[in-house]
């Protein structure tokens, strides 16, 4: 029962990670490094 619950949690705190990343890289307000900022 204990291992059953910890599994959810790791799964539950994976995906909560994974989708927080994801919104990250589509917000289109990040760099690339491949060029110098505007000024």
């Amino acid at each position: 029962m204990k291992k059953q619950l910890a599994e959810r949690m790791l799964a539950a705190k994976l995906t909560h990670h994974l989708e927080s990343k994801a919104k990250q890289d589509n917000d289109g307000n990040h760099r690339n490094g491949t060029k110098a900022p505007r000024r």
